[in-house]
């Protein structure tokens, strides 16, 4: 009863993000998709040794590859040149950051900017349009298209849930931008989608000093003596307490397992090949028999 009961609030306060928050329309259908595999670069650390084997870039290039965040800046991508890139994070387009963000977005788009010479599809939330700044960087790229997609989270009964995924009005909730790379994937189509790069080992390098200070160590496979430190609280401002870090970890661990109910429905199959992952929503494969499968 209890559960019949919040599935219908939640069913309520999805019709009201509906009917006044999501944005209708989207250009999903306008990306050309030949292949029916695609591999997800997590920027964690194990992806620093991949992308220096010969037998993995080779293997990827079998498929179509995602890149995120950060990954533009790293010279690898150049080489591997991704078909698609994914942001999800605020940070990339709201006010009121630090410096030391606005530092890095910047360093972002005017890397793709001036990278990009191939075919591009960069995935970004609806509310980043709003922003000018990063657009009209991009734009002076032709090979760069956007494709805007709706972040907002909807809970409640799988068959909502999933009807307004179907319809792209939203995600689950999710809390890293892995999660939004593999439902756009999950939209344009692709029948077998590959995870690299993604540890999420965060759990150990959690503390807390002696001033009720809590952090965290989220190392990248760029980054060069990386330290634990705060994390930013929402929108970039202030930083989060152990509790909200603790509680944002459970949604984006909990989320996978939202996206992988929905990937089965629609017959998708989501592998993760990195090695010590704390990412269990995933079935998992080896690099080995990733690499040599190819054809």
């Amino acid at each position: 009863m209890l559960k019949f009961l919040n599935n219908s609030r939640l069913f309520f306060v999805g019709i009201i993000k509906i009917l006044f928050v999501s944005k209708f329309g989207n250009k999903h259908r306008t990306v050309p998709v030949d292949k029916k595999e695609v591999i997800v670069l997590g920027n964690g650390p194990s992806l620093g040794n991949l992308i220096s084997s010969e037998l993995f870039l080779n293997r990827i290039k079998t498929l179509d590859v995602v890149g995120v965040n950060a990954f533009c800046d790293h010279p690898c991508f150049e080489q591997i040149k991704p078909k698609y890139y994914v942001m999800a994070a605020p940070d990339f387009w709201v006010d009121g950051v630090k410096d030391i963000y606005i530092q890095f977005r910047t360093s972002i788009f005017s890397n793709l900017q001036k990278k990009v010479d191939w075919e591009f599809y960069l995935f970004i939330p609806w509310p980043a349009k709003k922003k000018k700044f990063w657009q009209d960087e991009l734009a002076k790229n032709p090979n760069i298209k956007i494709i805007f997609f709706n972040i907002i989270p909807f809970e409640g009964g799988d068959g909502f849930k999933h009807f307004c995924f179907n319809k792209k009005l939203g995600l689950p909730r999710l809390h890293n931008v892995i999660g939004p790379a593999i439902m756009n994937m999950i939209w344009l189509n692709y029948k077998k989608i590959y995870l690299v790069g993604v540890e999420h080992s965060w759990l150990p390098q959690i503390s807390v000093d002696e001033n009720n200070h809590a952090f965290v160590g989220q190392p990248h496979f760029y980054d060069k003596d990386a330290k634990p430190d705060r994390m930013n609280g929402v929108d970039g401002v202030g930083h989060r307490t152990l509790h909200e870090i603790i509680y944002k970890f459970y949604l984006a661990f909990r989320g996978y397992f939202e996206v992988q109910k929905y990937a089965k429905s629609k017959s998708v199959e989501v592998i993760n090949l990195t090695p010590d992952s704390f990412i269990d929503a995933f079935p998992r494969e080896k690099l080995d028999i990733f690499i040599s499968n190819s054809k």
